[in-house]
């Protein structure tokens, strides 16, 4: 009866996040927020990269519940596989996914943040099928459920969660006006968030722990993902030191692929769409590729 239950809620289109718990341990993992869950497919990675321990696996999850800290990188090394040796680990990195709320938290309390009271937080088994854990965890599937057929049939979106973990937007087509209202509709609430945000020196160093841990299970990467130019100067103006601290950290490489030549294109300014998926996974292959 459970794995009935499973099978027809937790299909990957109506929860965004349960097949990440279900799935087994993995060797290679791409971590971050929402910009790479939706914008790295590890698809065409596992493609090319057969030099790495791999299948390369997408357990990103979104700005608000995956910053780096305790909690997500409890839950990443519960998600690997112990005798690794030679994986690839791409981490997304962004000034919000280092940032804390200078209002809400003003002394940047780690005992504070809020992703302890989340499903990565309250779930400790990362790889069991059902994941009756992360079931009790979140008990919202109903209101889930109707989000998810609102967006299909209001709106024309979905989401698919892919058995690699990749998250699959799936959306009619938009044309350019509805693009620059959303990204435009991004830029001001990201503007608006910068002015109580700063880069939290907790957060870095919780960064630097996992990079430093994954190093020894092999290849890390810190990724920045593609931004319309509008969002990315934005970002740049409000966190004018992310970049020098990307670049100090030590045994990793930064990418950044807003220096690539790549012609992205974005749902929202902040997402990557299809196509732009397409094109960062593969500028991604190539730079590592050519770096190893």
């Amino acid at each position: 009866m459970v794995l009935a239950i499973a099978a027809f809620v937790y299909n990957g289109f109506t929860d965004n996040y349960y097949k990440r718990f279900s799935s087994e341990k993995q060797n290679s993992l791409i971590v971050g927020s929402s910009r790479a869950a939706q914008g790295i497919n590890p698809a065409y990675f596992n493609d090319h990269l057969n030099r790495f321990e791999g299948p390369l696996y997408n357990y990103a999850f979104t700005m608000s519940n995956s910053k780096y800290g305790n909690v997500y990188n409890q839950s990443i090394k519960r998600k690997l596989n112990s005798n690794v040796s030679n994986g690839i680990y791409i981490l997304e990195v962004s000034p919000w996914s280092l940032a804390y709320d200078t209002e809400l938290n003003p002394k940047d309390d780690t005992t504070k943040y809020p992703e302890i009271n989340n499903f990565l937080g309250k779930v400790n088994n990362t790889s069991s099928n059902p994941n009756i854990e992360y079931m009790m965890s979140e008990t919202g599937i109903g209101y889930k459920a109707l989000i998810a057929f609102g967006r299909k049939f209001l709106f024309k979106e979905s989401t698919k969660l892919n058995d690699n973990g990749w998250l699959e937007l799936q959306v009619g087509d938009l044309t350019e006006k509805t693009r620059k209202a959303k990204t435009e509709q991004k830029l001001k609430a990201y503007t608006k968030s910068s002015k109580t945000h700063k880069i939290s020196s907790n957060r870095l160093n919780s960064l630097q722990n996992l990079a430093s841990y994954l190093s020894g299970k092999g290849n890390v990467y810190l990724v920045r993902m593609p931004l319309d130019r509008s969002i990315l100067n934005m970002e740049n103006r409000a966190f004018n030191n992310f970049e020098s601290f990307m670049k100090g950290l030590p045994n990793v490489q930064y990418i950044d692929l807003n220096k690539s030549n790549s012609k992205y294109t974005f749902t929202d300014g902040n997402h990557v769409d299809a196509q732009g998926t397409k094109l960062a996974s593969e500028d991604l292959v190539k730079y590592i590729m050519e770096s190893n």
